[in-house]
C-alpha cells in the first residue's frame, strides 16, 4: 500500500491543485467579466442615478440597491452551475481508476455544497459588485441631467474596464495554455511505447491466500490452473503476474551488487514484481539476454531484470550469472529484459526486478491476489467464461475478480488524462469565450460612447478605413497588454505542471504560440465587429446623438 500511495499520491495531488486554480481562474475571468458590464450598465444609467441624488436619495440607499442587483445576478448564476455542477458530479462518480481493488468516488451535492455555493456567490456579489457601485453612485450631476456625454478616453472613466479586460486575457491566456499543454500531454500518452504488447491477452485475478493456501496447495493450485487453460482452444500461453503493469501501485527495494577490484558497489532502488514462466512471451517484452523462468529447475533465488537495471548495477559487464543482494535474500540473474512500464504511461525508465512467482507464490508482494494472463489468437473476451470455469473446476469457492483484457486495463491507464483535458478544454473555452465576450462589451461601449466624436471625424472627412483602424487598435493594444501579462503567468504555472504532463514540457513553445495566435485571433474578430459599426455611423446620424 506504501508502494501504491507513492506511486500516485504526487501526481494526484499536482493534478488536483491544477484544477483548483484553473476553476478559481474561470471564476476570475467570469467576475471581471461581470464587473465591466455592471460599470457599462451603470455608466448606461447615470441620468436615472443623477434624478435619484437630485430627488435627496442618500448614496447608500444607492450603493445597496445596486449591490442587492449584483447579488441577484450572481444568485441566479450560482443556482444554473449549481444544476450544472449535481449532473456533472454524477458524471464524474461513475470514473474508476485502474487499480486492483475498487475505488469508489462519491460526489454528492449536498447542504455543504449548497452553503459553500451560496458563500462564494456573497463574497463574489460584493469584491466584484462594490467598485461599480461606487463609481456609478458618484455621477457627474451636471452633466448626467444635461445628457452630457461621458468622454470614453479619460482615464478616470475608463481605466478600471480597461484594467478588467486585460485581467481578462491575461486569465483566459492561462487557462487555454494549460489546456492546450493537457491535450498535448493526451495526444503524446497515447503513442508512449509501454514497452508490451496488450492485444488478445485476457486477465483475472484469484486469491488462494484469502482461503489459507498453504505453500504447496498454492503451487499445485497455479500449475493447474496452468495446465488446465493452456490445454483450452485458442490459447497461445498462460502465464501469471503479482502486480498487473499500469495498476498504479507497485512495491520497491534496495538491491545492491558488492564491490570487487573492478567496479564498486553498486545499489539501485527498483520495482520488485513477481511473475510465472512465459510472463514476458505472453505480454511480448523481449528478452534482451538470457532465459526465461522454468517451473522445473528454478527456485525463489533467481531474478530477471530489466535494461535499466543491468546498465545501473552491471556498468559494462555481462549480469547473466551475477548475484544482487536484497536485505538477507540473494537472487542470481538468469535473464535481462527490455524496459516497459510498471506504475504509469509517463513514468520514466525505471529499474525493475522480476522474481519467480511460481517458487514461491504465497510469497508475492501483490497485496490484491495473483493475476492468470491468456494470450489467445481469438477474441479474449470469448475466453473468459471458459477460463472462470477452470478455476471453479479447482475450487468452486475460489473468487475471480478485476476481469478484464489487458488492451482495456491499459486503456483506463489513460482515463485521467482524458478527462484532465477535457475539464481544462472545457475551462479554457469557458475563458474565451468570456474574453470574447469581454472585449465586445467594452468596444461597443467605446463606439457607443464616441459616436459623436466618430460622427465629427468623419464630417472632416476621416475615411471609414481611419475609424476602423482607430477602433481596431485601441481593442488590440489591451489585447496586446493581456497576452504579455498572462504569458508570464502561463509559463509559471505551465513549469508546476510538469510533473503531469506526458512527453511535453509546461513551456512548451509550440503550444504557447497556437494558443496566443487562437486568443488573438478571437479578440480581432471580438473587436471587428463594433469597429465596423462604428466604420459605417452616418455622421448626421452620430451628430445628433445624445
Amino acid at each position: 500500500a506504501g508502494g501504491l500511495i507513492a506511486g500516485s499520491a504526487t501526481p494526484a495531488f499536482t493534478l488536483m491543485a491544477v484544477l483548483m486554480v484553473v476553476v478559481g481562474l474561470v471564476l476570475l475571468v467570469a467576475c471581471a467579466n461581470v464587473a465591466n458590464l455592471l460599470l457599462a450598465r451603470a455608466a448606461g444609467r447615470q441620468k436615472e442615478i443623477a434624478i435619484r441624488l437630485a430627488m435627496g436619495a442618500g448614496r447608500r440607499q444607492l450603493i445597496r440597491q445596486l449591490l442587492i442587483e449584483s447579488f441577484m445576478l450572481a444568485l441566479a448564476g450560482a443556482g444554473v452551475g449549481f444544476l450544472l455542477a449535481a449532473g456533472a458530479a454524477r458524471s464524474i462518480s461513475n470514473f474508476r481508476l485502474p487499480l486492483p481493488f475498487p475505488v469508489v468516488f462519491d460526489f454528492n451535492v449536498d447542504m455543504r455544497v449548497a452553503i459553500f455555493t451560496l458563500g462564494l456567490c456573497v463574497v463574489t456579489a460584493l469584491l466584484f459588485g462594490l467598485v461599480p457601485a461606487l463609481r456609478a453612485s458618484r455621477p457627474d450631476l451636471v452633466g448626467a441631467l444635461k445628457d452630457g456625454p461621458a468622454l470614453f478616453g479619460r482615464v478616470g472613466r475608463s481605466g478600471l474596464r480597461n484594467t478588467l479586460v486585460v485581467v481578462q486575457v491575461a486569465l483566459s491566456l492561462v487557462l487555454l495554455t494549460t489546456a492546450g499543454l493537457f491535450l498535448r500531454s493526451l495526444g503524446n500518452a497515447s503513442s508512449i511505447d509501454i514497452g508490451f504488447k496488450p492485444d488478445n491477452i485476457l486477465i483475472m485475478t484469484v486469491d488462494p491466500k484469502l482461503h489459507n493456501y498453504p505453500h504447496d496447495k498454492t503451487v499445485q493450485f497455479l500449475t493447474q490452473l496452468h495446465d488446465r487453460v493452456t490445454a483450452l482452444p485458442g490459447v497461445r500461453s498462460v502465464s501469471f503476474v503479482g502486480v498487473v503493469p499500469l495498476s498504479i501501485g507497485a512495491t520497491s527495494d534496495n538491491f545492491d551488487v558488492e564491490a570487487n577490484k573492478d567496479h564498486p558497489k553498486q545499489t539501485v532502488n527498483a520495482n520488485v514484481n513477481n511473475v510465472g514462466s512465459g510472463y514476458f512471451s505472453t505480454m511480448g517484452i523481449p528478452m534482451l539476454r538470457g532465459r526465461d523462468f522454468n517451473l522445473q529447475t528454478d527456485d525463489q533465488h533467481v531474478a530477471i531484470i530489466n535494461e535499466t537495471t543491468a546498465a545501473n548495477l552491471f556498468p559494462g559487464q555481462d549480469p547473466i550469472g551475477r548475484r544482487m543482494s536484497q536485505d538477507k535474500e540473494s537472487y542470481t540473474v538468469i535473464g535481462v529484459t527490455r524496459n516497459s512500464k510498471s506504475r504509469t504511461i509517463g513514468e520514466k525508465p525505471t529499474d525493475a526486478v522480476f522474481v519467480f512467482l511460481n517458487a514461491a507464490p504465497e510469497k508475492a508482494n501483490s497485496f490484491f491476489g495473483t493475476t492468470i494472463m491468456v494470450k489467445t489468437f481469438v477474441n479474449p473476451r470469448g475466453l473468459a467464461r471458459t477460463v472462470r470455469e477452470q478455476i471453479a473446476a479447482l475450487d468452486p469457492n475460489m473468487a475471480v475478480f478485476n476481469m478484464e483484457t489487458m488492451q482495456e486495463h491499459v486503456d483506463k491507464s489513460l482515463l485521467l488524462p482524458r478527462i484532465s483535458a477535457l475539464l481544462l478544454g472545457i475551462f479554457g473555452a469557458v475563458g474565451l469565450t468570456l474574453a470574447a465576450i469581454g472585449l465586445y462589451g467594452v468596444m461597443s461601449y467605446s463606439v457607443r460612447r464616441r459616436t459623436r466624436e466618430i460622427g465629427i471625424r468623419m464630417a472632416l472627412g476621416a475615411k471609414p478605413g481611419v475609424v476602423l483602424r482607430m477602433v481596431l487598435r485601441q481593442g488590440l493594444v489591451l489585447t496586446g497588454v493581456g497576452l504579455g501579462v498572462g504569458l508570464v503567468i502561463a509559463l509559471v504555472i505551465g513549469r508546476f505542471t510538469a510533473s503531469v504532463l506526458y512527453g511535453t514540457s509546461g513551456t512548451d513553445p509550440l503550444t504557447f504560440a497556437v494558443v496566443s495566435v487562437v486568443l488573438l485571433a478571437t479578440a480581432a474578430a471580438a473587436i471587428l465587429v463594433p469597429a465596423f459599426r462604428a466604420a459605417h455611423v452616418e455622421p448626421t446620424t452620430a451628430l445628433r446623438y445624445e
